[in-house]
C-alpha cells in the first residue's frame, strides 16, 4: 500500500465536513464538492467518495473512535478503521501532535 499524502487527508476531511451537515443528499453534496473541486483526479475522487461514504455509514461509530467531530480526526478514523490503513501509512500526512 501507497503512503497516504497529505493533500488526500485533506480532501477527504473537506468532502467528510461538507457532507455531514445533511443539507443535500450525500451524492450531491459530494457532487457538488467535486465541482468546487475540480482539481482532483479521477483516483482522488474515487478515494474521497468511498472515504464519504464509509463514513456515512459508521458516522456514529468513528466519532467515537475519533473522540471528536473535527472533520480532519473523522478522516483519520475513516482510513484507519474502515480502509485498514496504519499510522505508517498515514504518517506522511500527519501533524506531529496526531503522530502517536
Amino acid at each position: 500500500m501507497t503512503a497516504i499524502r497529505d493533500s488526500e487527508l485533506h480532501a477527504l476531511a473537506a468532502a467528510i465536513a461538507e457532507v455531514r451537515h445533511f443539507t443535500a443528499p450525500a451524492d450531491q453534496a459530494l457532487s457538488a464538492f467535486f465541482r468546487l473541486h475540480r482539481e482532483l483526479g479521477a483516483r482522488d475522487r474515487a478515494f474521497i467518495g468511498d472515504g464519504v461514504f464509509a463514513f456515512l455509514r459508521r458516522k456514529r461509530s468513528l466519532e467515537t473512535l475519533a473522540e471528536s467531530n473535527d472533520a480532519r480526526k473523522l478522516a483519520i478514523a475513516v482510513l484507519v478503521r474502515e480502509f485498514g490503513r496504519s499510522l505508517r501509512d498515514l504518517s506522511p500526512a500527519l501533524t506531529a501532535a496526531e503522530d502517536v
